[in-house]
């Protein structure tokens, strides 16, 4: 297999180098030695290393010093199913490793990760707080149902769509430029990083439970105005600065509200503040001409306080 060629030590006769006859040799007596491999127990992982010139043998190892500079690393469509040894590209800045079958991906030592593509890995977590680096994430057709971005503040690029996501807040990425996160579970989807205006692109389409996205300016993203213009959503979805409001479609309902005082901005906006709603206790909005489902009756809050309430009019359901 190979053989020792030298041995080198310093002057208080510390071993400091050993020189090996093949890289076979070497890599099996450096962990002993200096406990410098790093442990890449997924075959597919370590021949695509192989194949790219970092590793030479199949032995579930690979040497960190030939690893450790590396700053871009594709490993995409390789049937890889374990990343485990990930941890060793301290340097990379760019991770591909879409369309693989990976349980779990840990990149929380990768702290100089600018890209990061994830897409289509059945991942049902992902955890990027220890990428503050980050500017570009991509993480598609996966099951991830949660996605804290509260450390990635340089973000420019986001795209999640087709997950299970019932939050996403990019308050903190005021570079932010694009965002993917349709075909989701969004509840709550926070925009309001203090630079709308250089959001060219989103599209929150198909998140059938999401009611408001918080923005930095509700009377420009209501009148369509840029770059609000360019933004999708569904038609159920509104815009607003203060989400904590309660959906109320029906023009002549919020009316009414405005007319008995609960509806304190005195404006049709289709909302109502959620803290003027659960100080109700007794409403009579009959012959209104209502005919828009009441959301604002089906709130928590209101719901279970409201002891008196009359609604003959035409709703098409009342809870």
């Amino acid at each position: 297999i190979g053989q020792f060629t030298s041995i080198a030590f310093d002057d208080l006769g510390n071993l400091i180098v050993v020189y090996a006859s093949t890289y076979a040799f070497a890599k099996k007596y450096a962990t002993g030695i200096f406990g410098t491999l790093v442990y890449i127990p997924d075959s597919n992982f370590e021949q695509v290393l192989i194949d790219l010139g970092y590793d030479d043998l199949l032995d579930s190892y690979v040497i960190a010093s030939s690893i450790s500079g590396i700053t871009s690393l594709d490993v995409s469509f390789k049937n890889i199913e374990d990343l485990t040894g990930i941890e060793g590209f301290v340097s990379l800045t760019s991770l591909h490793c879409q369309v693989n079958q990976l349980s779990s991906l840990d990149v929380s030592q990768n702290a100089e990760l600018t890209i990061l593509n994830c897409d289509n890995t059945q991942l049902s977590s992902l955890d990027v707080t220890q990428n503050p680096e980050l500017v570009s994430l991509s993480c598609d057709y996966n099951q991830i149902s949660d996605l804290n971005l509260n450390q990635n503040t340089a973000l420019t690029f986001l795209s999640c769509y087709n997950n299970q996501l019932s939050s996403i807040n990019v308050s903190q990425a005021p570079g932010l430029t694009s965002l993917l996160c349709y075909n989701n579970q969004l509840t709550s989807l926070d925009l309001q990083n203090g630079n709308n205006s250089i959001i060219l692109s989103l599209n929150a389409t198909n998140n059938p439970l999401l009611k408001c996205i918080k923005v930095d300016n509700e009377s420009d993203a209501s009148a369509g105005l840029s770059p609000y213009n360019n933004w999708q959503k569904d038609a159920h979805t509104i815009y607003l600065e203060d989400c904590n409001s309660i959906y109320v479609p029906d023009p002549n309902f919020e009316q009414a509200l405005i007319d008995v005082g609960i509806d304190t901005d005195e404006t049709i906006n289709q909302h109502v503040l959620r803290v003027d709603a659960e100080e109700v206790t007794s409403l009579n909005v009959s012959n209104k001409n209502i005919v828009h489902d009441i959301i604002l009756l089906h709130s928590p809050g209101y719901s279970s306080r409201a002891e008196n309430i009359c609604c003959a009019n035409l709703c098409r359901h009342f809870d």
